[in-house]
């Protein structure tokens, strides 16, 4: 898969690419994702420079701290969405 597109009546509320496809542990995997929501008005472009396949997760690994001097936004409050 190189691109994916979710509609919501008819409007895109998320475009999702995938590029630089590496060999990661046997697999194909790409190495950029580029992810907008043009509803919100958001995009982000994750890069992968390391992947393991199928390995063992700890509850910690999934929590996300905020960094200091950040603002946290909820996009829910967004006026741009309907």
């Amino acid at each position: 898969m190189a691109r994916q597109k979710l509609y919501d009546e008819g409007r895109t509320v998320s475009d999702i690419s995938y590029h630089e496809f590496k060999d990661f542990d046997g697999g194909d995997y790409p190495s950029v994702i580029d992810f907008a929501r043009p509803q919100e008005d958001y995009s982000l472009r994750i890069r992968i420079s390391k992947a393991v396949l199928n390995e063992t997760l700890r509850d910690e690994q999934f929590a996300l701290e905020q960094p200091e001097g950040t603002e946290q936004v909820d996009l829910t409050q967004n006026p741009k969405v309907k």
